[in-house]
Order: structure tokens, then C-alpha cells, then sequence
């Protein structure tokens, strides 16, 4: 029996993981397999993919393994890649009927470390993972960090300045193209009002509330003037919204001149 909740929307997900998990125990080079990501932490839904570790026997198994991945008979598939973008020994499949499985290969002494937390293992020859696992902790939440404000602070209109200088001789691609550096800015003040580090780029809409997550959804122009002066004018009414709410509670040694800010602004303004 599968160890995936038996909602009726995680059907095909279960019968992965079950003939994902046969295929394993029958390669000999393959002592345990574990869980990551929503599957182990309990929040998957149908759009979930099922993130799965495959502890091999050392790194011979493992690179005897990977050198016949294209022959590995799982179960039917839809597509398959070598996603060695982001790391070694890693493959993604869209089996039947389009559920995603992220499947990386380890060796004993490359097992992921505690920042990928909660780990569930799924079964152990060795109780090499049952160990890995019980003592794989998250660190404790980082307190958000300001120190460094005040020079968010000047980049913050220093690109603001730049980008309306771009916009203003119609290069309007490349301003949208980067824009995130000044959206990112915007975006941490908000993760720290927020009592976070910083905003994940992933479920963002379940981390903040709704009316902070609509203030950011201007910040995202499209290549043209209009556009951009738009969402320039927005970031910057979300700069003073944002600065409004750290000033009392935040001793941060702004060093950007009022008169700055004003300059900028209109600047903005006239585009």
C-alpha cells in the first residue's frame, strides 16, 4: 500500500510511487529510497511531483546505475530529461498518465543536507538513511537581517533612476527584462515585515496575505512605456508604504537624500 494520503486526486501520483518504488528494489545497486519536498511534508496536491532520493551501494553502483538510465523500466512515460542544471546524477520523468518524479542517484557520502528537510524514508537495506534522516533537522527560522537597508535602500533608487533613464529612450525590453532587481528589493522589505528571510519564489501566495501579495502584482511591466512607468510609479508607492511600517521598527541609517527621492520620482513621473 501506498504511504501518499488516499485522496482520490493523488491516484495517479500513488501508482508512481509504487511501481517507482518496485523498479528500486529490484536494482541491485540500490540500497534505500526516501521522500522530499510536499510528498514527505504532507502537502501535496494534483500538481504535486514526488521528489525521491535513491541511496546506492557506493559511487561504482551509482555511476553503473546512471549510465543506464535510458534503459530504466519503470513504468510508461510521457518525457523524460538529464536535469543536470541542478545537480549530478539527477533525472526527471512525466510517467503515465503526466505525474512528474524528480529521481536522483546518491552515494553514502552525498546524501542532501538539512536545508531539504523533512525527509521520509521509504524503505532501508543498511539504516544508513534511517540515521541520515533522524538526525537531518531544519536549522531554526533566520531572524530577518536590516542591516543592510540602507543600501537596498540606495540601490533602490539608484535602478530607479536607471531604469526610467532606459525607458526614456525607449528601451523598454531591457527595463522590463530587469526590473526584478528592483521588484526583489520591494519583495524582501515585505518577506521581513512578514517575519521571514526572504520571499520564496515558490507558493508565495500561501506565505503572505492577500493585500501584501496584490501591492507586488503591479511590479510586473510589460516591455513598454506605459507599462513601465506604471509599475515604476507603483514600486515606488510601495517603497514609502513599506518604509511607513520598518521605520518604527527597524534603526536602519538611511543614507538616500529626501531630495533624491523626490528627483527620481519625478523624473518617473514625466516619462
Amino acid at each position: 500500500m501506498s504511504i501518499l494520503p488516499p485522496d482520490d486526486e493523488l491516484r495517479a501520483h500513488r501508482a508512481v510511487l509504487d511501481a517507482v518504488l518496485r523498479w528500486s528494489r529490484a536494482m541491485p545497486e540500490i540500497r534505500g529510497a526516501f521522500l522530499s519536498g510536499s510528498a514527505a511534508s504532507g502537502a501535496m496536491d494534483r500538481w504535486s511531483d514526488l521528489d525521491l532520493g535513491f541511496l546506492c551501494a557506493n559511487e561504482e553502483a551509482r555511476d553503473a546505475l546512471w549510465s543506464r538510465r535510458w534503459d530504466w523500466d519503470v513504468m510508461p512515460w510521457k518525457h523524460r530529461f538529464d536535469a543536470d542544471h541542478v545537480k549530478q546524477h539527477f533525472v526527471i520523468w512525466w510517467f503515465e498518465p503526466g505525474v512528474q518524479a524528480d529521481m536522483a542517484l546518491y552515494a553514502r557520502d552525498e546524501l542532501p543536507p538539512p536545508e531539504g528537510a523533512p525527509y521520509r524514508v521509504l524503505w532501508d537495506e543498511t539504516g544508513t538513511l534511517e540515521a541520515w534522516a533522524a538526525a537531518t533537522t531544519l536549522p531554526p527560522p533566520a531572524e530577518p537581517d536590516w542591516s543592510n537597508a540602507w543600501h537596498e535602500d540606495e540601490r533602490f533608487w539608484a535602478w530607479t533612476a536607471y531604469c526610467a533613464r532606459h525607458v526614456a529612450r525607449d528601451e523598454c525590453y531591457h527595463v522590463a527584462l530587469e526590473f526584478f532587481r528592483l521588484r526583489d528589493i520591494l519583495e524582501t522589505w515585505e518577506a521581513r515585515l512578514a517575519g521571514m528571510s526572504a520571499l520564496p519564489s515558490r507558493r508565495t501566495e500561501l506565505r503572505l496575505e492577500a493585500a501584501e501579495l496584490a501591492r507586488l502584482v503591479p511590479l510586473f511591466p510589460g516591455p513598454d512605456r506605459a507599462s513601465l512607468r506604471a509599475a515604476l510609479l507603483a514600486q515606488i508607492e510601495l517603497y514609502h508604504e513599506l518604509r511607513a511600517r520598518i521605520d518604527p521598527a527597524v534603526d536602519a541609517a538611511w543614507r538616500t537624500r529626501p531630495a533624491t527621492r523626490e528627483w527620481v520620482t519625478e523624473f518617473v513621473r514625466e516619462l
